[in-house]
């Protein structure tokens, strides 16, 4: 039996070379995992930038809001509708709609965040969908924190945030 020569034990360079051979496959995915942790599309505001330069792709149309009362129990609340639109080639997985009432000076007196699309590992309604390229959702939301000074019909609508799907 011929012994074969080893050539990590002679290794100038490497003195404890058995060690490093033994742990190089570990070594090369943890060097391959920090390259891509470090990369980009996986630091935190990556996708936050992309959402707010797609945010003007994001609009709002048939805005309305006027109080409503309930059929049954006649509670009456401000309630906004409209109709979100994805102008877009982009899936959109979370949508940030900020809505201000206004008095009748014109003056923002309260400010709604609502989430008309919002996809979550969570999400078993209907209301978890995400909102496909140039895709439209009817929403509505009721805000029964309003003051009670508003005007109905003055609010100013406004996409505020928007979290795109990931790409595979």
């Amino acid at each position: 039996m011929s012994k074969r020569a080893d050539p990590v034990q002679h290794n100038p360079v490497c003195p404890s070379g058995r060690l490093f051979e033994r742990y190089r496959g570990l070594a090369l995915w943890l060097m391959g995992f920090g390259v891509l942790a470090c990369s980009p599309m996986n630091q935190p505001g990556a996708d936050a930038s992309r959402g707010s330069r797609y945010r003007h792709l994001v609009s709002v149309t048939s805005l309305e809001a006027y109080y409503h009362t309930e059929p049954r129990t006649k509670l009456r609340y401000p309630l906004v509708r409209g109709v979100l639109l994805n102008r877009g080639n982009q899936t959109l997985t979370a949508v940030e709609l900020s809505v201000h009432f206004l008095d009748a000076t014109g003056k923002p007196i309260h400010e709604e965040k609502n989430y008309p699309i919002y996809v979550s590992e969570f999400s078993q309604t209907a209301g978890g969908r995400a909102l496909g390229p140039f895709q439209s959702l009817r929403f509505a939301f009721k805000v029964p924190a309003c003051p009670g000074n508003w005007q109905p019909g003055r609010i100013h609508a406004e996409v505020s945030k928007v979290v795109l799907a990931n790409l595979p």
